[in-house]
């Protein structure tokens, strides 16, 4: 996550950007995926890791914000996946966990995650870090 001041209101995110929620609680979806299409994003769906694996292959997102602990497939373990893909390796991907000890959350980065948001979060916090790495 960066260590920079959050912004009031960050940039209009430009045209185009996908962002990909990873998430078995559907009251993040329907939260998070408003207020980001609200700022201008694109939102793709995923309810457990393989199908953020899935999806993420088939669509490209921009980013992806990922739970660390889903069904089926975890979110680490989904990340793994992807990053070890050609095809998707270069997707950021964003570790939305609840986690918050400072060791767990340098592991969190040390493990391949591009970033991290920590329950609970804010809609400025989602915001700020899917605008840092689409530059949007």
């Amino acid at each position: 996550m960066s260590t920079s001041p959050l912004p009031e209101e960050p940039a209009a995110p430009a045209p185009g950007k996908r962002v990909l929620l990873a998430e078995d609680e559907a009251l993040f979806h329907t939260a998070i995926g408003e207020f980001l299409e609200h700022k201008g994003y694109t939102v793709l769906h995923a309810m457990n890791g393989e199908e953020a694996v899935r999806i993420a292959r088939a669509e490209s997102p921009d980013v992806i914000l990922m739970d660390v602990m889903m069904p089926r497939m975890t979110g680490t373990e989904a990340m793994r996946e992807l990053k070890r893909s050609v095809e998707t390796a270069g997707i950021p991907i964003v570790a939305v966990t609840a986690a918050v000890y400072r060791r767990t959350l340098e592991s969190t980065l040390a493990e391949g995650f591009d970033g991290y948001v920590p329950k609970p979060f804010t809609a400025a916090q989602i915001l700020a870090e899917v605008a840092r790495l689409t530059g949007g």
